[in-house]
């Protein structure tokens, strides 16, 4: 992939991106340990998507999802829209690029709704979709997405 084309998908240095991030030696009290999530969009401090990807319906780890929870709380309490998205994929093969836009979202929790728990469409959404409507849905009609395809 060339330089530009990996500039357009924001990953600047895919070498580097690809880098195994290990957490080795960095656990403490009570299984205390860090966490990764795949994704997260700041949308001029007023909203803020959390994205967690798994691999056709892999479970989703505890501190991941406490993770979630907690950060969705955290920006309900500052004032904040927030949602935690967990979607899944079925790419098989693991040198094959998977798109975020195209994830379907398994389940989502929404900051202005936490009383309601961790929900699920009826009718497959992929997480562009869920994210648009979150931005349309939060005041700012002008939410401006780059269209076209990676």
């Amino acid at each position: 992939m060339g330089g530009e084309a990996v500039k357009e998908n924001r990953i600047f240095n895919e070498e580097a991106f690809n880098q195994v991030l290990s957490f080795e030696g960095m656990d403490y009290d009570n299984g205390i340990h860090p966490t990764d999530i795949d994704g997260v969009i700041e949308y001029q401090g007023k909203a803020y998507v959390l994205y967690e990807v798994k691999h056709d319906g892999a479970d989703l780890r505890y501190a991941q999802r406490l993770y979630l929870e907690r950060t969705v709380e955290d920006y309900a309490k500052a004032g904040k829209k927030a949602i935690a998205i967990v979607a899944d994929h079925q790419g098989k093969d693991p040198k094959e690029k998977v798109f975020l836009k195209d994830c379907i979202v398994r389940e989502f929790l929404l900051s202005t709704t936490l009383t309601k728990g961790w929900r699920k469409f009826s009718k497959s959404t992929t997480c562009l979709e869920l994210t648009d409507m979150l931005l349309a849905q939060n005041g700012d009609k002008q939410a401006k997405r780059r269209r076209g395809e990676p």
